[in-house]
């Protein structure tokens, strides 16, 4: 999952126009070995460094999709000019840590009202979505709840 692949429909609705690492997974496998192949970024780092593609793997890219959504920002920009920023999660965590999640909204957005609790949450799920330790990422369901505030964060 990546940002260029989700379509809005003519009421502005998310459609995904490609299901990642998902469509390798029958329902009943937990992993499958193959070739490595997808966007630098949103790669899992099991499906990088091991070529292991579990479900997780695409809830990993949705957190990175999600961080993309709050500050406006690649989660990857080499050419950035301090090296901080350069990998923008890590960046973005040190501002969580120190609960100055506004930093990290798109300042192209100016002025204009931020739902502040959205911010944080979406940043929060996004945090748990791209944890190394895939057994440590909420299930999509969960995240989704978790989105739409029907469980706490």
């Amino acid at each position: 999952i990546k940002p260029q692949n989700i379509l809005l429909d003519t009421k502005f609705n998310a459609k995904v126009s490609d299901f990642g690492m998902s469509k390798l997974l029958n329902n009943d496998m937990t992993q499958v070995i193959t070739a490595v192949r997808g966007t630098p970024g949103y790669l899992a780092p099991e499906w990088l460094h091991y070529s292991i593609a579990t479900k997780k793997c695409d809830v990993y890219s949705f957190g990175m999709v999600l961080l993309e959504l709050v500050s406006g920002r690649k989660n990857f920009d080499p050419s950035a000019a301090e090296p901080q920023l350069r990998y923008f999660p890590t960046w973005a965590m040190l501002k969580a840590l120190e609960d100055r999640y506004m930093d990290l909204v798109d300042k192209r957005l100016g002025d204009k009202s931020v739902d502040t609790e959205g911010v944080v949450r979406m940043t929060k799920v996004a945090f748990w979505c791209i944890q190394d330790n895939p057994n440590q990422r909420p299930s999509m369901s969960v995240a989704l709840k978790m989105l739409a505030g029907e469980w706490d964060v």
